[in-house]
């Protein structure tokens, strides 16, 4: 939902992912991300932010000379807020440098969530990045995992290559699971990510609502971060 396999062609996260893998890929993404989000989220607020990604119309894009119709709609993020535009002529110049040619929408706290919002804390500016830079790191490092070695009938192998020495992918793993932690965030990292930007935004009341009070006792009850990794793997 968040990552593809495109999002993996440069470091700190290059992944070799051939095109004949590229299906098998996106099922292993939406399996993980689906399962770590959900721990990390709870259900109730997994549930509504799906539902809320899949109405957002899709990121804004260079045109390539095709440009967009009058009534298309995109999400466009300035200093580092995302909303949603509209159309109003038949366009593909940046937004939203051509004001007559776009129409800025009512603020979209789900567009906030999925592609980059501001908040304050403690009286100063703290940004989140986006769904995204979130599941990244974490797709690298349970792929890197999972594809280290390959279980055939005769047992579980690592390939050799030639003109190559192959060693541990634990350092790259560790890497990969605890940046996944430290932009997920918890009361103690509270600058620059997502635990930080659910706490002080006090956007979604409504998403936890009857069931719980306000969303703030909602995540002090429901959000999980996860645990730091040591290269031992625990």
């Amino acid at each position: 939902m968040f990552v593809v396999a495109q999002d993996y062609n440069r470091l700190p996260y290059n992944l070799q992912i051939e095109t004949d893998q590229s299906t098998i890929f996106q099922d292993f993404v939406n399996y993980h991300e689906e399962e770590r989000l959900r721990k990390l989220l709870g259900n109730l607020f997994y549930d509504s932010m799906v539902t809320g990604y899949n109405a957002l119309p899709a990121l804004w894009i260079a045109a390539n000379g095709t440009g967009y119709s009058i009534g298309n709609q995109v999400v466009y993020v300035v200093d580092g807020k995302a909303d949603i535009y509209t159309s109003t002529a038949n366009t593909n110049l940046l937004l939203p440098s051509n004001v007559a040619g776009w129409i800025k929408q009512p603020f979209n706290r789900w567009a906030r969530l999925v592609y980059g919002d501001t908040y304050e804390y403690t009286g100063y500016p703290q940004k989140w990045y986006g769904m995204n830079r979130l599941v990244k790191p974490l797709i690298y490092a349970l792929w890197t995992a999972y594809n280290y070695d390959t279980q055939l009938g005769a047992g579980v192998v690592v390939s050799l290559k030639e003109n190559s020495t192959v060693i541990s992918p634990m350092q790259r793993i560790v890497r990969g699971w605890n940046e996944f932690a430290k932009w997920a965030g918890d009361y103690d990292e509270l600058e620059n990510t997502f635990f930080g930007f659910l706490y002080y935004c006090e956007y979604f009341d409504s998403d936890v609502t009857p069931e719980y009070p306000d969303f703030k006792n909602y995540i002090s009850y429901e959000f999980c971060k996860p645990e730091d990794m040591n290269t031992m793997g625990i």
